[in-house]
């Protein structure tokens, strides 16, 4: 996949739209800008995040660039697809 794609890509509503950088822990409260930290947002997004109407949750990095995982009026989110349990996660056993 294309790095300069997933970077043009919401990593909430997956638009295309004019997009911002948001820090996940904001500048104030010591969060750094590395990549790890910083999600591409389109101002929609963006703006709903700021306003805390978006929460965000977990940051995932998938084959199609990254994704958050955000609950919105009590609604889980990755991505854009709602969910209503939590994701299946494997147990790896270590020998």
């Amino acid at each position: 996949m294309n790095k300069k794609w997933k970077r043009s890509r919401c990593e909430i509503c997956r638009t295309t739209s004019s997009c911002d950088k948001h820090h996940i822990i904001s500048r104030a409260d010591k969060g750094s800008n590395q990549s790890y930290n910083v999600a591409t947002l389109c101002c929609n997004c963006h703006r709903e995040v700021t306003s805390g109407e978006i929460e965000i949750v977990k940051r995932y990095l998938t084959s199609d660039g990254f994704m958050l995982e955000t609950v919105r009026d009590n609604q889980r989110y990755i991505g854009n697809k709602a969910f209503n349990h939590q994701p299946e996660v494997q147990q790896l056993t270590l020998f």
